[in-house]
């Protein structure tokens, strides 16, 4: 039998073809590759091998990968290969291998049946697919899997036209059951491999199966069937494609998606084919679709798929079929490489959910190019333009040839939709698509009012599809893009016009009127980028007036086109450029009964004008019908009358309108309809209306006289137009028109005479200030006196007023209507006149009897005259309804807060304590003491006139009085009556003076709002927050590396906001510190905040000292200092701002701020700071006990038999002498600590006792200083509390090892950590010195060691005296000074004898007692059978290794001497021959001392070996130069050992270091 395996190494973008030819006999191919290179691909002799050689375009840079014998340990039989077909096509190298079976081995019997069984594989993670062809069932593909170890194959394919298959491990394999193919590559020699391999054993990973497979003769190959590239559509679907000549191949990757998934080729998933891929639970199928609406199709379009591919999972669903490019079906869109269509696509995410609607999830632009360059899908773009009009309207376009395709989407409509392509469907064509019922029809109209257009415009339509569903009206249709009608818009690419579209949404009403939705202005461009829609956009100027009248208007050459849409109006409308219509041209265009007339007038009152222009209109259409008159008509821009308006491009002009609705009277008046400020540009986007807007300042004083000025730099122009007054009218600067500036414009004899006078009561001024009115234009006729003229800003004359931009004063008008002269002035009205530079920001309130007034806003006009004990508020609070009112600080919090409320058409005023934003319900009783019968509330607003006693005699008031200074703010409610919320409106500064003159307000801008709202975010940040980490990091973590960084950086970060928002804060508010007002809260605020920016500049020099003391000095008590200080400075701080935060957020009237943010702050960080500090001072307690807690139920319910555990602790630990090598080798910052090495390369800078220290230490154990045995100078030994002990918990790196050669454990049970001995003999050995003798029943003595690294090392004894944990070190002597004693008398020395136990196993240590010690005290006391807890060997030691030839020095001061006694008693027994010892000994006197003798008798018995330089007290050796210099062989010694007090130690290492010997050779013990 034989089975045919195909072999496919992917080179994608092979193109040529490849000329080649077989070899049968031996088998070999031989030819050229598509490179026009030799190649040849041969079997060996025994046909088992087969390689390719000669692929010279294998890439040297690409990754080796060498095959693997890996299976070689299984049966293989003999396979015989014969080349059978070799090609090289666009897919690549296909070679076909077929091998013969001798069907009788037991190997291959049940080959057959299990080779079309169930195709069971393995597959690597990777890039693409790996899969299997089946000719006849096509193409089955599995997705490559994940984590599968060892196996990491694929295809992996590089951005150049030649690629490899790389197996990313050792090779690939594909399990057919019973065999493997393996493939490997040798890129060194160019050779390709290929193995059949049997497995004894199929193996099946996840149980994924395939489906069978065909019979034998079928063909099978690998290949890589991942498209070139994915479009990623969402984060769930994306989608690819490949192209052949017929056949587009589609692959649609739908993760998280379980029931289906779809596209389609349009916007909106509607009117088009949809290509459905759908799960129907066991397997894939894909349907075509022609969609209507968002239902389930009931319409197929008959086109098929071949499904190539599927795979339905946990992960989602997963298919590649294939589809014609030119389907024959007229419902598919025919597709091709590098076509750009419009895409939606949409899918259903829950499982077992059918298909049945499909709203889609998102659309755009696709384009369906060849590579991954080309390919590309634009979310939300079209491939033609598209726009949504509104919600319900979407309208695109096509231009083909000389027609536009216009697309009509129209959702949720069934009665018609249309567009136009003016502003307002008037006088314009316009397209209707009308539903029909079962069809549609489209109508081209030309429209000349809202109603049904009678007239019909011959334009055809083609219509291409059409759809009516209930979800819509969905059309498309073409028309010429320059129809043959003159009342068509022609639309060529890029045309920009205006634009309006509307619609009717319920159906069989048909098409009757059509008011229009919504206008724009669109660009019928080509494309969508071109393209454009801006609703309410206009490509013309055009505004709307009001609701009935529309302006529009065009620039021409040297004319001007208006358009006039009056809607619902019937008589006439007109315009002027002007406020108010007299005085100036007015143009009118009337309905005469036959069509419309436009005349220029002038006008002079609000009667029909007798005057004409002369100027002329040319009338270019006109429209009147029952919705109103529409004409368009062009003037001169600058018309030849003097009494025209000449208007030019950006002409910007006060403006008036006016209209009569009703029709058949004329023209005869024409009272103004509305006025406001237009500015005349030459597009929609650069002209403007603003109704009751002004170029200029124009305000009424009542109904008769009008005011209007406009400002130079040193003059002001007013203008006084008096209606039906023809005698006189003037004004005046204060109330009553009696000692003020009075300017008078008579009618002499109808002429304006301009008088300036200086009146002092009511009669006629004899007086004249002498002040120059320069006429510039008056007239008087039978309407009133009009006139304009120039007044100096700032008169020379003292008796005038001067005038400035933004001037508000007391204000009084009078006039006289009959033409009787000017004798008598009452004034006719008064207010409060604001001389604003426009008309927004000028403003005049009738009434007052305030002496002085201030605008505090538009809105709010405060006023008040001051008495002997009270004083007269005025409120003028302009369209206010509810309420107004002021506080005298800033926010309307915790402040008196006095309200003047609307009740039921009254004016009361009440006088509150407000302590929130909330309603007040505190008041403050009498405190106001009269409200005036002039208070009132009308149209206008509220006005307020009451009385308040200057000292109210509360706590809770402040005292007025003239000149008062004080912080103001203001609120107000426009209608209701309400106080549930009176958030201040607006705030400043306020002086109340008794004048004008000596009165001001100041308002607070809107950048000092931000400004104080933005410092106190900052302070607040800063000490609420960032001031707390820096705290945090210093004093918890001072152990990190980084903390003391941090905390400095934290610390100048806050330092440095507060210094620079303090200092901004106090220039811009400084006027508060001189402020009269005595505000407990600002001066609060402010003492505060500079106590605390000095402290802060404090801190900030004290920490930089403090680090200099810290690192750089030696001085302990400056440094313990200045770190208290500092530290009391830290905590005085946050605590201090958080107090004045407070008083901040007061002052700026957010206390709220406080109570929602900044208290639950405060708590957070109490907690937190109370939890650092609970472990800080406790956690050395309960973290030891939560671990042991932790360790026992580990040990008894996890890790009892973890080998772990079973490991010795020397095998988890190093070796001292292996550190201290790399200490001094490579400089390590490292210390010993009993049984851990630390690094304290960062912490030394943090060491709250200095930097200084650390140098002299590295190397050594630091245990005699952290338990106050001993200094590494000469200061006072300082005991460490057990929270400095827990820090030391950070800096262990390593465990070190116990030298536990000294030691025979006897019992097991018990560890280096916590040895038990008993005290059985305590004897002295010299004054105060005692040896302290134990056993124990686990652990013995071995009395001769091996090795010497033990030697000099200590024992720690732990033991609670007085409720007090102590601990102290003393020397491991191994050596019985007995024996050796015996063992100097047999010798003939001379030496002391000693009463301790001639015993070798047992533990000695010698012990000095010290009065007043703790630790020597209670050895020395406590009874014999003591059990005392041990721990160690500890320490370095000596740092013997090997013992060399040379010199060793030897400097050991009372019990110092102890460590060296075991080197020195092995010279004496001769194990150690050929050291020599130069040993320095210094006790206080001869009672003291001790073992000396013994050095001394084996100096002399072993002289070459040891040389002993004695002292007792003055007795024996002093040091001296000579010592150093001549006697010490400083030069050639190996190391120095120095053991003894502080300072003999701190003294013996600065001779070494002066005499030039390395200090990386002294050892201190």
């Amino acid at each position: 039998m034989a089975f045919e395996l195909f072999l496919l190494l992917g080179l994608w973008g092979v193109s040529q073809s490849a000329s080649f030819t077989i070899d049968n006999d031996s088998s070999s191919i031989q030819g050229l590759d598509r490179f026009g290179l030799e190649f040849t691909f041969k079997c060996s002799e025994t046909k088992s091998l087969c390689q390719l050689s000669s692929l010279d375009e294998i890439d040297d840079n690409d990754s080796y990968y060498k095959s693997s014998d890996i299976f070689d340990t299984i049966q293989k039989p003999e396979l015989i290969f014969n080349t059978h077909e070799f090609n090289i096509n666009s897919a690549g190298i296909i070679v076909t291998f077929s091998h013969e079976i001798n069907s009788e081995n037991p190997e291959f019997q049940s080959l057959e049946s299990k080779f079309n069984s169930d195709f069971k594989y393995f597959v690597g993670s990777g890039s693409g697919f790996i899969g299997l062809y089946n000719n006849t069932k096509g193409k089955i593909v599995v997705k490559s899997l994940e984590g599968l170890k060892g196996l990491d194959l694929v295809f992996e394919f590089k951005e150049k036209d030649l690629t490899l298959l790389q197996c990313l491990s050792e090779a690939l394999f594909v399990d057919f059951n019973s065999f493997s193919l393996e493939i490997s590559l040798d890129l060194d020699n160019k050779l390709l491999y290929a193995k059949l391999i049997t497995l004894t054993e199929p193996v099946i990973i996840d149980n994924y199966i395939l489906e069978n497979l065909a019979d034998e003769t079928s063909n099978y190959y690998l290949e890589d069937i991942n498209p070139p590239f994915t479009i990623s559509l969402d984060k769930n679907f994306s989608i690819g494609w490949t192209f052949d000549d017929t056949y587009i191949t589609f692959t649609f990757n739908c993760e998280n998606i379980f029931s289906w998934c779809g596209i389609s080729f349009t916007h909106g998933m509607m009117n088009t084919e949809i290509i459905v891929m759908l799960n129907s639970g066991t397997n894939l199928t894909v349907t075509d679709y022609y969609s209507t609406g968002y239902h389930k199709p009931s319409q197929l379009t008959g086109t098929n798929f071949t499904i190539i591919n599927q795979i339905i999972n946990s992960t989602g669903i997963y298919g590649q079929f294939s589809r014609l490019l030119n389907p024959q079906s007229n419902l598919d869109t025919p597709l091709a490489p590098e076509v750009e269509s419009d895409f939606g696509y949409a899918y259903l995410t829950i499982p077992n959910a059918g298909f049945s609607g499909h709203r889609n999830q998102g659309y755009g632009a696709m384009i369906f190019g060849l590579t991954n360059d080309t390919a590309k899908f634009i979310p939300g773009g079209s491939s033609e333009p598209l726009f949504q009009l509104d919600n319900n309207f979407t309208l695109g376009w096509q231009f083909i040839n000389t027609s536009i395709v216009f697309t009509f989407n129209c959702y949720n409509i069934q009665g018609w939709c249309g567009i136009s392509f003016v502003h307002g469907m008037i006088n314009t064509e316009l397209i209707v698509v009308l539903n029909l019922g079962t069809s549609v029809s489209i109508t081209d109209y030309y429209s000349t009012q809202g109603t049904k257009p009678t007239q019909v415009i011959n334009t055809p339509f083609n219509i291409l599809s059409q759809n009516i569903n209930s979800t819509g009206i969905f059309v498309t249709f073409s028309r010429d893009q320059i129809p043959k009608s003159s009342f068509d818009q022609s639309i060529t690419p890029g045309l920009t016009t205006d634009f309006s579209f509307a619609y009717l949404s319920t159906g069989g009403k048909g098409f009757s009127f059509h008011n229009v939705k919504t206008t724009g202005l669109i660009v019928f461009g080509t494309t969508q980028e071109n393209s454009k829609y801006i609703p309410g956009g206009s490509n013309t100027p055009y505004v709307q007036l009001d609701g009935n009248f529309s302006l529009g208007w065009v620039f021409s050459g040297d004319s001007i086109v208006f358009t006039f849409n009056c809607y619902n109006i019937q008589g006439w409308c007109g315009i002027s450029f002007v406020h108010g219509m007299e005085n100036t041209e007015i143009i009118v265009m009337l309905n005469n009964g036959n069509g419309i007339t436009v005349t220029d007038y002038y006008s002079t009152g609000f009667v029909k004008p007798s005057q004409l222009t002369g100027t002329t209109f040319n009338i270019i259409s006109q429209s009147v019908n029952s919705t109103g008159i529409f004409g368009t008509f062009s003037r001169l821009l600058s018309p030849k009358n003097s009494s025209d308006t000449t208007i030019s491009i950006g002409y910007t002009t006060d403006f008036s309108f006016a209209y009569l609705t009703t029709g058949g009277t004329g023209f005869s008046g024409h009272n103004r309809q509305g006025y406001g400020l237009i500015v005349f540009g030459a597009t929609g986007s650069t002209s403007k209306y603003v109704p009751n807007g002004s170029n200029v300042p124009y305000l009424g004083l009542d109904n008769n006289f009008y005011i209007g000025w406009v400002f130079t730099s040193t003059n002001i122009t007013f203008t006084f137009n008096c209606y039906n007054i023809q005698g006189w009218c003037g004004v005046s600067f204060t109330y009553g028109m009696k000692n003020t500036e009075l300017i008078v414009a008579l009618n002499s004899n109808n002429t304006v005479v301009l008088t300036d006078y200086y009146s002092t009561a009511f009669q006629k001024p004899t007086q004249k200030t002498d002040t120059q009115l320069t006429v510039v234009d008056s007239i008087v006729n039978t309407t009133g006196i009009f006139t304009q003229f120039v007044r100096d800003l700032k008169p020379t004359s003292n008796l005038d007023t001067p005038i400035s931009v933004g001037l508000s004063t007391q204000f009084s008008f009078a006039y006289l209507t009959t033409a009787d002269g000017f004798s008598i002035h009452n004034n006719v009205g008064k207010g409060i006149m604001t001389f604003g530079a426009n008309n927004s920001t000028s403003s005049f309130t009738q009434g007052g009897t305030a002496s002085v007034f201030v605008t505090l806003n538009s809105n709010f006009y405060l006023g008040w005259s001051f008495s002997t004990s009270s004083i007269t508020f005025t409120f003028k609070c302009i369209n206010i309804k509810g309420w107004c009112g002021i506080d005298f600080v800033r926010g309307m919090q915790n402040t008196e807060m006095i309200i003047a409320r609307n009740e039921n058409g009254q004016v009361t005023v009440t006088d509150y304590y407000s302590t929130a934003y909330s309603a007040p319900s505190n008041t403050i009783s009498s405190c106001i003491t009269q409200v005036s019968s002039e208070s009132s509330v009308s149209d206008s607003g509220i006005t307020a006139i009451f009385t308040r006693s200057l000292n109210c005699q509360n706590s809770k008031t402040d005292i007025l009085s003239p000149g008062f200074n004080s912080p103001l703010s203001w609120a107000y409610l426009s209608s209701g009556s309400g106080l549930d919320v009176h958030n201040n409106q607006g705030k400043g500064e306020i002086v109340f003076g008794s004048t004008n003159a000596t009165s001001s307000f100041i308002v607070s801008s809107s950048s000092d709002e931000d400004f104080y709202r933005d410092h106190g975010i900052y302070m607040t940040v800063m000490w609420v927050g960032v001031i707390e980490l820096a705290i945090i990091f210093i004093r918890y973590f001072k152990w990190w590396p980084f903390a003391a960084v941090i905390h400095a950086l934290l610390g100048c970060v806050t330092i440095v906001f507060t210094l620079i928002s303090a200092w901004q804060a106090f220039k811009k508010g400084k006027d508060s510190f001189s402020s009269q007002r005595e505000e407990k809260d600002m001066n609060y605020h402010l003492r505060l905040a500079l106590t605390i920016c000095a402290l802060t500049v404090t801190q900030a020099i004290l920490g930089v000292f403090f680090r200099y003391i810290q690192i750089f000095k030696t001085n302990i008590r400056m440094n313990t200092l200045a770190r208290v200080v500092h530290a009391i400075i830290g905590w005085t701080l946050p605590i201090t701002s958080m107090i004045n935060i407070k008083y901040g957020w007061k002052l700026k009237g957010q206390s709220w701020k406080m109570d929602d943010y900044i208290y639950p702050t405060y708590w957070v960080l109490i907690i937190l700071i109370g939890l650092f500090e609970i472990n800080h001072r406790w956690g050395f307690r309960i973290w030891p006990y939560l671990s042991e807690k932790r360790k026992h139920f580990s040990y008894k319910y996890i890790h009892k038999n973890n080998i772990d555990n079973l490991l010795s602790e020397n095998e988890k630990s190093v070796r001292h002498v292996d550190v201290y090598k790399e200490i001094i080798r490579d400089r390590k910052n490292w210390v010993f600590y009993d049984d851990y090495l630390l690094d304290v390369s960062w912490f030394k800078f943090n060491h709250p006792g200095g930097m200084f220290m650390f140098p002299m230490v590295y190397g050594q154990d630091i245990g005699k200083f952290i338990n106050g045995c001993s200094t590494p100078d000469s200061t006072r030994p300082h005991y460490h509390t057990q929270r400095a002990r827990s820090m030391i918990e950070k800096l262990k790196i390593k465990k070190m090892a116990y030298a536990s050669e000294i030691f025979e454990q006897i019992l097991p049970g018990e560890t280096h950590d916590k040895m038990q001995w008993t005290l059985v003999n305590r004897s002295s050995v010299a004054t105060s010195t005692h040896c302290l003798e134990f056993t124990s029943h686990c652990w013995k003595i071995i009395p001769d060691p091996n090795r010497f690294e033990w030697m000099g090392k200590h024992f720690l004894v732990t033991c609670t005296i007085r409720g007090q944990i102590i601990r102290r070190y003393y020397s491991l002597v191994i050596v019985n000074l007995a024996i050796w004693a015996d063992e100097v008398k047999l010798h003939g020395f001379p030496t002391k004898s000693y009463e301790m136990v001639k015993d070798h196993h047992r533990l000695r240590l010698h012990m000095k007692h010290y009065k007043g010690g703790l630790m020597s005290t209670h050895l020395s006391e406590i009874p014999l059978g003591t059990t005392v807890t041990l721990k160690g060997p500890l320490g370095p030691g000596l740092l013997i290794e090997d013992i060399h030839d040379k010199d060793y020095l030897i400097f050991g001061a009372g019990t110092g001497i102890l460590p060296f006694l075991d080197i020195v008693y092995a010279v004496w027994t001769g194990k150690l021959t050929k050291i020599r010892l130069h040993i320095y000994t210094s006790f206080r006197d001869l009672q003291s001392s001790f073992g000396v003798e013994l050095i001394d008798a084996t100096s002399k018995r072993f002289s070459n070996n040891i040389k002993l330089y004695s002292r007792d007290g003055e007795v024996g050796f002093q040091l001296h130069s000579e010592f150093w210099r001549n006697m010490l062989p400083l030069s050639t010694a190996e190391c120095a050992w120095i053991c003894g007090p502080p300072a003999f130690n701190h003294k013996i290492m600065k001779i070494l270091k002066d005499e030039g010997f390395s200090s990386d050779k002294i050892i201190v013990i």
